[in-house]
């Protein structure tokens, strides 16, 4: 699992970086032999005016297409962060479970045929 980390108006500090790192292994390292390529982009969208204004896009590259692509806006990165890794888990989890359904034939239960009596 490849992580790729970049910030665009934001300072990305060694402590972010390490927050960064240690909640994609904690959400996503249950994947972590699925995936390929993570990549993480915090940006500051208003700049210096404040605000709602932090997001945090996470793509994640396990094979599927489209990638698993999550954007999350939080007052603070810290927020941000969290709030898109535990997003791109159940993601993750979603389009896997498909998967599998899909290659064992599997039907979920409100996808049976209707029955008429």
């Amino acid at each position: 699992m490849k992580l790729r980390l970049s910030s665009h108006g934001i300072d990305l500090t060694p402590e972010m970086g390490r927050h960064v790192h240690r909640r994609v292994r904690f959400a996503l390292g249950r994947f972590a032999p699925r995936i390929r390529n993570i990549s993480v982009r915090l940006t500051d969208v208003n700049g210096p005016r404040g605000g709602i204004d932090t997001c945090c896009d996470i793509r994640v590259d396990a094979g599927f297409h489209p990638p698993v692509m999550i954007r999350d806006r939080q007052e603070n990165a810290y927020a941000a962060i969290d709030s898109a890794t535990d997003r791109a888990a159940r993601a993750l989890e979603r389009v896997l479970s498909a998967q599998r359904r899909a290659s064992t034939g599997l039907r979920t239960p409100f996808s049976s045929p209707r029955r008429t009596l």
